[in-house]
């Protein structure tokens, strides 16, 4: 059964909001679902993989468990305050494959919190 995890953001009601999968398998990831492919932006952020397009994030991957660290550096740009939808998915042997086991709107900040709280590398 899928669960809706709510965060303590302000919620956009808009009914064209992004979506998004937040994958926690081997590494985690955040994908815009429409695979759209952004552009490598080298900030000073500690991600294995940062792609941005038109000034909004479009994939973040990483192998290692967020620290609060990388939290608070991520604060500090605006993209990250962007509220989307978030569709959250782990390998599953069973399906052999991604199976979806919650949801969420909110930031990438809130994501990156969820990330911190549920996936350990």
């Amino acid at each position: 059964m899928k669960k809706t995890h709510k965060t303590n953001s302000k919620i956009n009601n808009t009914k064209n909001m992004e979506k998004y999968y937040l994958n926690l398998s081997n590494a985690w990831a955040i994908q815009k679902t429409n695979d759209e492919v952004g552009e490598f932006i080298d900030y000073d952020l500690p991600f294995g993989q940062f792609e941005l397009k038109n000034g909004h994030i479009v994939w973040i991957m990483d192998p290692f468990e967020v620290q609060d660290e990388t939290i608070e550096k991520c604060q500090k740009l605006d993209f990250f305050h962007e509220t989307v939808d978030f569709v959250v998915q782990i390998h599953d042997d069973e399906v052999k494959g991604l199976k979806e086991v919650d949801s969420f709107q909110g930031t990438f900040i809130d994501a990156l919190k969820y990330i911190k709280t549920h996936f350990k590398g």
